[in-house]
């Protein structure tokens, strides 16, 4: 079993969050298969390469196994052990919000039915949504490092050689109406819109749920609620860089030569242009 003391008690909030927004939780349709194998149930989260360290890091908690795809473009952290299974249930079972607490409802009755041994003599829970305020615990950050995205944009003003410097938080997610109510939670408190997006690839069409924060009041917001709950994948990395203009526009300082200038020199290694990647922050991880 799992042995550890949490720093500050939002490690199960921010797993629920990574789990409900990059995550799966597979559990089989029946114990044994053909063959007479035990199917065993698990719970896996997919990370872009760039954030292994991430997956490592739970991997180090929890351990699991680490798969790399043969392009190296994706990692998969993924958990088959049925007593680190159960650790992480009773972990992260209070706090998740979205539909997929269906799935861990359906984990924990297969646990129950099948491995009472891990069990001993008492049996695993159910657990209900999570309807405490949202910007109360690490959960967020947990779906924003699966979801969310910083955005800048440097463009020229209309009839004038100034530029426009804009900044905006993203969160986008499947078309779901069992995404809709977390969604709405989540633009209601931003203060923003929630829209439906249409996209085309090739023949097929795709719709998804999307809110972009672009109000100066909804970047106080952010920046308040992701100091308090700090993101952990190089999105990190992207937050303290979009938080640095932030703090110049909030100065109106942006809008001097040099402010400009740092700000074009931010955008020039932000998100895909990032070469270098410094991962300190993992030391303040929950544990």
């Amino acid at each position: 079993m799992l042995k550890f003391k949490e720093k500050q008690g939002n490690l199960g909030a921010y797993l629920a969050g990574l789990i409900e927004g990059d995550g799966t939780i597979y559990v089989p349709e029946s114990f044994r298969n053909k063959k007479n194998k035990i199917n065993y149930p698990y719970i896996k989260i997919c990370f872009n390469i760039k954030d292994k360290p991430l997956a490592l890091k739970l991997y180090s908690i929890f351990n699991g196994n680490i798969q790399v795809n043969k392009l190296n473009t994706f990692v998969i952290w993924i958990v088959y052990k049925i007593d680190i299974l159960i650790e992480i249930i009773k972990l992260i079972g209070s706090y998740f919000r979205t539909s997929k607490i269906n799935k861990l409802n359906n984990l924990i009755k297969y646990l129950n039915n099948n491995f009472k041994h891990f069990l001993k003599k008492y049996t695993l829970d159910f657990y209900k949504i999570d309807e405490s305020p949202i910007f109360e615990n690490a959960w967020l950050s947990g779906f924003a490092d699966a979801d969310g995205s910083f955005n800048i944009t440097i463009s020229n003003r209309k009839n004038s050689i100034k530029k426009r410097v804009m900044i905006s938080f993203k969160l986008e997610l499947k078309k779901d109406e069992s995404y809709f109510f977390i969604c709405t939670t989540i633009a209601e408190y931003l203060g923003v819109s929630l829209y439906v997006r249409k996209r085309r690839k090739n023949e097929k069409v795709f719709f998804s749920y999307l809110l972009i924060a672009h109000s100066r009041k909804s970047h106080e917001l952010i920046c308040r609620y992701f100091d308090q709950y700090p993101l952990f994948s190089s999105k990190f990395l992207n937050y303290i860089d979009w938080k640095q203009i932030y703090l110049l526009q909030k100065e109106k300082k942006h809008l001097s030569p040099e402010g400009l200038n740092l700000c074009i020199k931010i955008k020039n290694k932000f998100n895909n242009k990032r070469l270098f990647f410094n991962w300190k922050h993992l030391s303040n991880f929950y544990i």
